[in-house]
């Protein structure tokens, strides 16, 4: 999936140099911000502050990015945790099934065994009762 475009910074104000022969600063006592390294500075100040609101902007994209992507890959393994889960607890119905009808079976055969026993007792006691006689 493409991420956000690269940053790039635009190009710094260009300084203009003080002028020959002076500090730059008003002679008559004059206000400072009309001066040109004050307006220098103020321009540079301005460019600074909007190529870092552009750099956090920027670092928000990718970090949006950047969780979106793992939203979806936890989406992703979650869908085939439950999926998993799902398949498992199948198995484990199936598995009951079986062992409850093979209970069943084994409760079947038990009786049978014990109502044969009894028939064979009884049998052996009516043949012995005739033999005695």
């Amino acid at each position: 999936r493409p991420g956000p475009a690269p940053l790039t910074l635009t190009q710094a104000p260009a300084a203009v140099s003080a002028p020959q022969g002076g500090s730059g600063l008003p002679a008559h006592g004059g206000n400072v911000r009309e001066t040109q390294p004050y307006s220098v500075a103020f321009e540079l100040e301005m460019w600074k502050r909007a190529e870092e609101s552009k750099f956090k902007s920027h670092l928000r994209e990718i970090e949006l990015t950047k969780m979106a992507a793992l939203e979806e890959d936890f989406q992703d393994k979650e869908r085939k945790r439950q999926a998993e889960f799902a398949h498992q607890q199948q198995q484990l119905l199936a598995l009951e099934k079986k062992l409850r009808m093979k209970f069943s079976d084994l409760e079947a055969r038990e009786r049978a065994l014990a109502a044969s026993e009894r028939t064979l007792a009884r049998l052996t006691e009516e043949t012995n009762i005739q033999a005695s006689r």
